[in-house]
């Protein structure tokens, strides 16, 4: 069964006091039990149709420089609540080095009005949300696509990378993760180590991910090992 232990107020306020030295142990903890692997952990789909099917939803270009890329986005958190994606929606490696700023995925921390309106989604990350980073949903259109690339290797990582899918399964959106294609079911929550080189393409017209970058602490250390699927 999924942990729910809420987080105390003590152990909250030690998040921001972890070394990069015990970062690079957390993540190593939890890459040793793979590059990508499911939690147990899924979402309700029927809920998330329903939310997702909302006409309010303002669907912006993510990283809009890229517009080749066929990819929109829905800021569920962002640095002050906005939805705009001005900022969390594109490269922000890129946009600091166009702008001066030293934004990481930790500075992303405000939850938006998505947050309350994807509920089905939300409701369901109990003690992992005080540690939650820039998160949002991408929508891929056929032909979307992010080429090969890595994440966070340059220097010591904050946080780690959670995923899930929807509308979509391995026929209609490919991934792949160290030049290997990976097989994932719907609405579930995987680990996924963005250290490796991965690349996605969509053959489907509303294909959605739902990407959560998480703080690199021992409280989510010992959440992800307490609930991989396959012990």
């Amino acid at each position: 069964m999924l942990n729910t232990t809420p987080l105390t107020v003590e152990d909250a306020n030690k998040l921001d006091q972890v070394s990069a030295k015990d970062r690079e142990y957390y993540f190593q903890r939890i890459s040793s039990l793979g590059d990508f692997f499911m939690l147990n952990h899924s979402f309700g789909s029927q809920a998330f149709e329903h939310e997702i099917s909302s006409p309010d939803l303002q669907w912006v270009p993510y990283n809009k420089s890229k517009k080749w890329s066929n990819r929109y986005g829905l800021s569920l958190t962002s640095l002050d609540g906005g939805i705009t994606g001005e900022i969390d929606l594109n490269s922000v490696m890129e946009w600091n080095k166009k702008n001066g700023t030293h934004y990481n995925e930790m500075s992303f921390r405000t939850k938006t009005p998505y947050w309350r309106h994807f509920h089905s989604v939300t409701s369901q990350l109990g003690p992992l949300e005080p540690s939650l980073g820039r998160s949002h949903l991408i929508r891929l259109a056929e032909g979307g696509i992010f080429p090969p690339h890595r994440d966070n290797y340059r220097e010591s990582d904050l946080t780690f990378r959670l995923i899930s899918f929807f509308q979509c399964t391995p026929d209609s959106l490919h991934m792949t993760l160290d030049d290997r294609k990976v097989a994932f079911n719907p609405n579930c929550l995987y680990f996924m180590n963005t250290r490796k080189v991965h690349s996605v393409v969509s053959f489907d017209p509303n294909a959605t991910l739902l990407v959560l970058n998480v703080e690199l602490n021992p409280l989510t250390m010992n959440y992800i090992i307490q609930n991989v699927l396959e012990k």
